[in-house]
């Protein structure tokens, strides 16, 4: 039940890549916000791109002493709309919507001396307005910064007690996030 957001939104991706033409153009982003998002354009506009990725990467195992290891990760997925409007040669204003989903985050401190070990794992949803600017170095090469308020909800649960919901609204990527494109 809980991954089933998950496999609706590739289900989503992969019928939406075989519907559109080989023509349009197609990029790949590396955010700083630890995303990465395959975007490509509508046949029928060369203003309106969809976009899908994963979000929300992390990794960490870290020992911060001998008794004490701390590991983390996650992994989310992200669909949405991009809008762009070309400002210059060299640089296109963009915005549009996205979705996006969490799970598998998970938290671990472990003190071996008391035995003591704290985990939690969580999973949520949220939408995002990403606004941003594009800049051209080259024809397979662009520079990206943007901002994004989002609203999203995350559910939490502990093995040290009750699980935790909240709603969140935020402005992600505060004050911007940077990013590379690679067009192909």
């Amino acid at each position: 039940m809980k991954n089933r957001w998950m496999i609706l939104m590739v289900g989503v991706v992969c019928s939406w890549s075989s519907a559109f033409g080989q023509e349009a153009i197609r990029e790949v982003h590396l955010n700083s916000n630890r995303s990465i998002l395959y975007k490509q354009q509508f046949k029928q506009s060369e203003k309106r791109l969809w976009s899908a990725g994963v979000s929300h990467l992390t990794l960490d195992l870290s020992k911060l002493s001998s008794n004490n290891t701390v590991s983390q990760y996650g992994l989310g997925l992200m669909v949405g709309l991009e809008f762009r409007n070309p400002l210059t040669e060299f640089v296109s204003f963009y915005h549009g919507p996205s979705v996006f989903g969490f799970g598998q985050r998970y938290s671990n401190l472990s003190n071996t001396n008391p035995g003591f070990s704290f985990a939690t794992t969580g999973m949520g949803f949220g939408v995002l307005y990403n606004v941003g600017l594009l800049f051209k170095i080259n024809d397979n090469f662009l520079v990206t910064t943007q901002v994004a308020p989002s609203f999203s909800y995350s559910s939490v649960t502990s093995n040290l007690g009750p699980s935790n919901s909240q709603y969140s609204f935020s402005l992600q990527d505060f004050p911007l996030s940077a990013g590379f494109v690679f067009r192909f």
